[in-house]
């Protein structure tokens, strides 16, 4: 799953860390995510789809770059190898999950991998381990933290263990000859209470790198040593403070690996498991700012589900609720930052325009999803609130059609004419920015002439100058008359050749001078040109943005109708056939969005009342004095699942992976589907931190 460089097996405590990772496994050996990642589905789902279309900041890319001090996920045990079958006790899972994800730890590589190094390492180095070493340690308490990798899947984990026992294990490594063993190697120390403890680096296979320390009665596992690394071969300061953490007895200190995903109880469960938003939100948590965590755990009877609101975090009201149609497949209410969608509109080339979202917008929305021919995953119907107060103040109608305009007109032939204008005024702004600081370095470099050296110079040259003259006039006294006027030919040439050299000598301040002087009245008027065709640039472009708003180019005009009382906006759009957004909204009251045109249709049917809403027509929604944040129907959601799994699926060439697919897959989710839908509220609305999730059938 993660590999590193190979080593050199050294007895010195070498810091050598691997640099580079290798390509990720593929997703069908990826079991052991397979329990956060389906209890979380369909809000990663969520996440995935607001990720593409609100997207504030871009996904690093750089798997290296692991924020040790922040996991996106964190498991708390007190029996690891119980998690499993802990988890099936829950009967949509145990009806979901097959037999295998029980078992999964007798037959999966890396386990194997690592039974097997544990087993030669005691032989050869006569350590008289016992066999099920490696099994009776993953029966103990254990912390399990996992990090995303450049795609958002939980690839990156650690695990530390405690168990009695292990103090022999610590003493029994510290005093094997690493040199003499290819599989282990030193890579740096840490310290824990005072004590020195040896990080060491065990290769599994040529794939495979794993670090383990042991300390006392805990252990250490992180699944490759390139998390560890500075940049500079060495153990990074996060890195060993991570280390530090899981192998100290203190539980507080241990506690701050993960605690912003901590929850008062945490030490009084049997299981544990904690999602941050940055995973489930998949780094886009505008639309959800104020949801920092969902949290699940088993208490020994039974499992609970609680979510982490953040201070400022509205309700859902019962309003957003009964605008939704029904028969979605899964819906989340939630409380949007618009300030920071706001940043990319502020951002835009296109308005003029750009009004402010928080004025205009109530905080509180939706999303939902659907399953049907015409649906996906990335055409989900996003449900908004207008701001009664913003009508007094704003033209609506006008701020919308900016709004949608801003928000589909993203192909290349209905924009071009403005992107070409943008783009010659961000090149003409960017090179008189290049002018202006080609000039601080002209003018430093005009007032960095040596003169001392240059007197110096001047200074050796007039002594040269002068030895060589009373040399040559020696000479001349000395010479016979025949020689004479060869001698002085040739002196004076001489002479001619120094002058020469002392009279360009002299002229360097000035020369030097005037070559910067001329440099800089160039660099001025290149910058006066620059600044006038800055000028002329940006009326270019506001004519196009004007032209564009008013939508001179006919062929992709926006449409504008009006439908049971809501205004109806839509657009063709040439790049597919089959994407046609629209958006439909009433003054003061509700907004549909959607690249889907049939599912604002939909909308406008039920602000009409001639199609049911979901509030109405949900019975786990009908809970006196309590108003949903999660609603889920397991039905449409499993074949939604199916739906979007086939179009994710390679070309019918690839038939056996189809197959499997098939096989595997459908019965799960049949066995999904025969569950009655669901909806989840909060003990209280008003509160912050972790409140308890209630879901109701």
């Amino acid at each position: 799953m993660l590999t590193t460089m190979n080593h050199d097996n050294t007895s010195d405590n070498s810091s050598d860390l691997p640099q580079p990772l290798l390509p990720k496994r593929p997703w069908y050996q990826r079991r052991r995510l397979i329990l956060p990642l389906l209890i979380a589905a369909p809000v990663i789902a969520a996440g995935l789809w607001f990720g593409n279309v609100f997207s504030t900041s871009s996904i690093s890319g750089q798997d290296a770059l692991v924020e040790l001090s922040s996991p996106d996920a964190w498991i708390h045990s007190q029996n690891l190898s119980q998690l499993p079958r802990d988890l099936l006790t829950v009967p949509l899972i145990k009806d979901v999950l097959t037999e295998d994800f029980l078992y999964f730890y007798d037959t999966d590589e890396d386990w194997l991998s690592l039974k097997g190094s544990i087993r030669r390492i005691s032989f050869e180095h006569e350590l008289n381990w016992q066999d099920n070493l490696v099994q009776s340690i993953a029966q103990s308490p254990a912390d399990i933290y996992l990090w995303r990798d450049s795609s958002s899947a939980l690839r990156y984990w650690a695990i530390a263990f405690e168990r009695k026992g292990l103090t022999a294990v610590a003493q029994q490594l510290a005093q094997i000859k690493l040199n003499a063993d290819k599989q282990l190697s030193q890579i740096g120390s840490v310290k824990v209470d005072g004590d020195e403890v040896p990080v060491l680096q065990m290769k599994l296979s040529p794939r495979r790198n794993m670090v383990l320390a042991v300390h006392g009665e805990r252990l250490a596992l992180v699944s490759d040593a390139a998390m560890l690394n500075d940049g500079r071969g060495k153990l990074s300061d996060a890195a060993g403070q991570l280390l530090e953490k899981m192998l100290d007895d203190d539980v507080d200190e241990r506690q701050k690996i993960a605690k912003d995903l901590l929850s008062p109880n945490e030490e009084k469960v049997a299981q544990s498991i904690a999602l941050s938003q940055r995973f489930f939100a998949q780094g886009y948590g505008a639309l959800m700012p104020h949801v920092r965590g969902l949290r699940f755990y088993y208490d020994g009877s039974a499992w609970h589900s609680q979510v982490h609101l953040a201070e400022g975090t509205s309700a859902p009201n019962i309003q957003i609720w009964q605008h939704i149609p029904s028969n979605a497949a899964w819906c989340v209410s939630t409380t949007i930052d618009w300030s920071q969608v706001q940043k990319n509109l502020d951002a835009a080339d296109t308005l003029n325009e750009k009004p402010d979202l928080s004025k205009v917008f109530n905080p509180t929305g939706a999303a939902c999803w659907y399953e049907g021919e015409s649906n996906s995953v990335t055409k989900p119907l996003l449900i908004g609130q207008l701001n009664e107060a913003s009508d007094k103040n704003t033209d609506i109608a006008k701020t919308m059609s900016d709004l949608f305009n801003w928000t589909v007109s993203t192909n290349k032939t209905y924009l071009a004419d403005v992107r070409k204008a943008a783009n010659a005024l961000r090149k003409a702004t960017n090179q008189l920015s290049a002018l202006k600081s080609e000039q601080k370095k002209l003018e430093k470099e005009a007032d960095a002439f040596n003169r001392k050296s240059w007197e110096a110079r001047r200074k050796t040259l007039k002594a040269d100058i002068a030895a060589s003259k009373k040399r040559m006039e020696q000479e001349e006294d000395n010479a016979s008359p025949e020689l004479l006027p060869q001698i002085k030919e040739r002196n004076q040439e001489f002479l001619t050749l120094y002058q020469d050299e002392l009279k360009t000598l002299e002229s360097e301040p000035d020369e030097y001078k005037k070559r910067f002087e001329e440099s800089l009245t160039k660099n001025k008027t290149q910058q006066d040109e620059t600044s006038e065709l800055i000028s002329k640039l940006t009326d270019t472009l506001k004519t196009e943005q004007t032209r564009a708003r008013d939508n001179s180019a006919p062929s992709f005009a926006l449409n504008v109708k009006s439908q049971n009382g809501m205004t109806i906006i839509s657009r063709k759009m040439p790049i597919s056939k089959i994407t046609n957004p629209a958006m439909a909204f009433t003054s003061g009251g509700v907004v549909y969005f959607s690249l889907d045109a049939a599912l604002v249709q939909r909308g406008v049917a039920v602000f009409a009342k001639t199609y049911p809403n979901l509030y109405e027509a949900a019975p786990s929604m009908q809970v006196a004095g309590q108003i949903p944040y999660f609603y889920l129907n397991p039905t449409k959601f499993a074949a939604l699942f199916m739906q979007e799994g086939h179009k994710a699926l390679p070309m019918k060439s690839k038939g056996k992976l189809r197959t499997a697919f098939d096989f595997h897959m459908t019965s799960r989710m049949t066995a999904l589907a025969s569950h009655a839908e669901m909806s989840a509220t909060v003990d209280s609305a008003s509160k912050t931190g972790w409140q308890s999730l209630n879901w109701q059938k």
